[in-house]
């Protein structure tokens, strides 16, 4: 395709084009995966509470029995 571009200058601005789109690929693909890592990180933290309070009421249970 390149070689068909006859100026410098369209080669340039062909590369160019290119450039941006693979960077733009790179920069998506990264988004996506912090994104990924952050919700895995909520759902984790979300889910924490949970676990704590059944073992505090396990505790509690115990003491009392």
């Amino acid at each position: 395709m390149i070689y068909t571009l006859k100026t410098l200058g369209a080669r340039t601005a062909f590369l160019l084009v290119i450039m941006a789109g693979l960077a733009f690929g790179f920069i998506a693909a990264a988004m996506s995966i912090l994104i990924g890592a952050l919700l895995f990180i909520g759902v984790r933290l979300v889910q924490a509470p949970d676990d704590l309070a059944t073992k505090s009421d396990a505790r509690v249970v115990n003491d009392l029995s």
